[in-house]
């Protein structure tokens, strides 16, 4: 694997088809799990294999007109957290207006994120779309990390230590999300590193 690089008006990294599908399968999963909270009640996301270049079109626009219930998946409430937690009246009214259209970005930039991991051998973005790219990975993160458990710098430090000693412990399918969590990580520092070079470069 290698990170990102510059390339024109692109980023490119090279990732192997065994990291670029179980980071596919896990954000596929991702788009399913907010699916009930849209604006539109779709059906599953599409199972279909990286390289079929789609995932089904969700979610529609109308908004909720009546009470809108919270995420009860832990996971789920880090990527749609309460507005207010002092004044349940304005969390309520704050989620009954913001939070379907909120889950319709989320998942359009996790969508966008898995049609490019199945677009071919390189992960390759466009720099008009790296802020959106970079977005669907800390969304892809937050629901890793709920489910690991891992809510410190200093326990992702670990995770990280241990995964790179071979000493990962627990199920398997933790150790899938530990290596997806790491793997996410390691593209969008080095994504967001070039575009941070990028900034300074424009403003000298």
């Amino acid at each position: 694997m290698r990170p990102f690089r510059a390339d024109g008006d692109r980023y490119v990294a090279e990732v192997g088809p065994d990291e670029r599908y179980a980071l596919w399968r896990v954000t596929a999963d991702v788009v399913e799990m907010l699916a009930p909270h849209a604006s539109g009640q779709g059906g599953p996301a599409s199972a279909a294999e990286p390289g079929s270049g789609q995932l089904d079109d969700l979610l529609g626009t109308a908004w909720s007109s009546g009470p809108v219930a919270p995420p009860t998946d832990p996971a789920l409430r880090r990527l749609v957290p309460d507005a207010s937690r002092e004044d349940d009246a304005v969390g309520q009214e704050f989620r009954r207006l913001t939070q379907a259209d909120l889950v319709d970005e989320k998942s359009e930039r996790l969508r966008h994120l898995a049609r490019l991991l199945g677009a071919g051998d390189a992960v390759v973005v466009q720099r008009a779309d790296a802020d959106r790219f970079a977005g669907a990975l800390t969304d892809l993160r937050l629901v890793l990390a709920e489910r690991l458990g891992l809510t410190t710098d200093e326990q992702v430090e670990r995770l990280y230590d241990d995964v790179v000693a071979g000493r990962a412990r627990g199920s398997d399918a933790r150790r899938a999300f530990a290596g997806v969590f790491l793997l996410a990580g390691w593209l969008q520092e080095s994504l967001v590193g070039l575009m941070l070079d990028q900034l300074r470069r424009g403003a000298t």
